[in-house]
């Protein structure tokens, strides 16, 4: 029984180990040929060290001071542009392991050095936009607009930024950019497929007016990732037939498409696969109090691999899969056996 245990242990060992020598062997082989690159960066021979550091990085792509000797080699080698590339990315590899401490001074050095100028711009960006941050912060409950455009201006400056990008949310919009009108009331600007006797401009409204078949008009633009993208449309009239009208977003310009809204007086929110296949999500009455003669804002949000379908900011049904979490298409407008007027499209990028 006790040699049985100990048996069980030496083989739990043994596998244990098997495991993690690859990882560490990686590491291993890539100080090794960093060393021989150091080695040839001593001894002039740039286009040797350059060899030595990318071997060291297709050994494990992590060791972040090879990348710090690749940037090296390159400059050596009168590459500059891309050795500040790599440079630039060494900083921020380097940045993220505490052991690298004084390779991480060295690179920054370097990277000042190399790029005076620019490290006094970015000094002075950093500067500003920390300004307008703290400009939103002051004026966040008295003055909401002064302070969205202050971090609308901070994060033009620097994507991402965390805190603007904390700040401007915590408001309910993106950081990523502010709505992104597709009509501006006055044009068909921006849009395909979307003429007369089918689809007209009238009175600052888009109408779409069809009574013998079903038509899809759409954006030149079109849209990946994640994004919002609504509609503020109203039923004007129902001909015979099914009257059915929709917003249609990640439209692939012939059949693909998810579409959301009114079809013989029911919510309908789908996904045309193809031509042949289609995946009904929901497909209910309104409310009770639901007027489709009223004005009413109909919306589909592209969150990873969800869609959310919304009717006046209220979800009507539950989370649904996206086949492509990173794909999109054109947004489309969709009238079939009714008059529809639209007043609004607008995307927000999330």
């Amino acid at each position: 029984m006790l040699m049985s245990r100990v048996i069980r242990f030496f083989v739990v060992a043994a596998l244990l180990l098997a495991v993690s020598l690859p990882a560490l062997a990686d590491r291993e082989t890539a100080g090794f040929f960093a060393d021989r690159g150091e080695k040839a960066l001593q001894a002039k021979d740039a286009s040797g060290a350059e060899d030595h550091f990318r071997r060291a990085l297709e050994e494990d792509e992590t060791f972040a001071p090879a990348r710090f000797g690749l940037a090296r080699a390159l400059i050596a080698a009168e590459m500059r542009d891309d050795g500040v590339v790599e440079l630039k990315l060494a900083v921020e590899e380097l940045a993220g392991d505490p052991e690298w401490k004084s390779t991480l001074r060295k690179a920054r050095k370097l990277l000042d050095e190399l790029d005076r100028n620019g490290a006094a711009l970015r000094a002075l960006v950093d500067t500003h936009v920390e300004g307008l941050v703290a400009l939103a912060k002051k004026w966040m409950k008295k003055d909401t607009e002064t302070a969205v455009r202050a971090l609308r201006s901070a994060l033009s400056l620097r994507p991402g930024h965390a805190k603007a990008s904390v700040m401007i949310e915590s408001l309910g919009l993106s950081a990523k950019g502010p709505p992104r009108s597709l009509f501006d009331g006055s044009s068909m600007t921006g849009w395909m497929e979307m003429g007369p006797p089918h689809w007209k401009l009238e009175g600052g409204v888009i109408i779409g007016d069809a009574k013998d078949s079903a038509y899809i008009g759409r954006s030149e633009a079109s849209f990946e990732g994640d994004f919002d993208v609504l509609i503020e449309a109203r039923l004007a009239a129902s001909h015979q037939g099914a009257p059915y009208f929709a917003l249609v977003p990640a439209y692939d310009g012939r059949d693909a498409n998810y579409s959301l809204g009114l079809l013989k007086g029911k919510f309908l929110f789908q996904e045309d696969v193809d031509a042949d296949t289609e995946r009904d999500f929901y497909n209910r009455n309104p409310p009770n109090d639901f007027e489709a003669e009223d004005w009413h804002v109909y919306e589909l949000r592209f969150r990873g691999t969800r869609v959310i379908a919304l009717v006046d900011g209220q979800q009507i049904a539950v989370d649904e899969e996206r086949a492509d979490p990173s794909g999109g298409g054109f947004i489309g407008l969709k009238v079939q056996d009714c008059r529809v007027e639209i007043r609004r499209v607008e995307v927000v990028p999330r």
